[in-house]
């Protein structure tokens, strides 16, 4: 099963966020929340450091379920960036959230790391996939 949305404004993901958020229920209720979270935060990167409120890049998000897993992937046809620096640098997300205690920015990836099982970048930074275990 596999459910895609493309936007280009983030008032078309709020618009969209809802019939996901059903979606995935389906298959993730107890722990939609971190789904769901995992999901504006990639949303949100993607449009303020990859498409930068350019209304003719877009984002894609598709979910798919794979046996025990749920796979989400968010992506752009915007700016990448050097996402191996910025994950090796979030290595324990908690130490990150500790040490960044005052800091109003910069939680994304780290969010995401502590939500998901797995997070991983491919091209060249413009393709997130954050893997869920589905619930037994």
């Amino acid at each position: 099963m596999q459910k895609s949305i493309q936007i280009s404004t983030y008032e078309e993901y709020e618009t969209l966020e809802r019939e996901l958020e059903h979606y995935i229920e389906e298959y993730q209720s107890e722990n939609i929340h971190l789904v769901m979270y995992s999901i504006r935060e990639a949303v949100n990167n993607a449009f303020e450091h990859g498409i930068k409120n350019n209304s003719l890049l877009a984002i894609t998000v598709t979910t798919q379920i794979s046996d025990s897993m749920m796979i989400v992937e968010v992506e752009h046809n915007g700016d990448g960036f050097n996402y191996e620096e910025r994950v090796l640098l979030l290595e324990d997300p908690d130490q990150y959230f500790m040490e960044i205690l005052s800091s109003s920015r910069g939680r994304g990836i780290a969010i995401m790391k502590k939500c998901a099982k797995q997070i991983s970048y491919s091209e060249d930074g413009r393709k997130l996939t954050l893997l869920f275990e589905l619930e037994k």
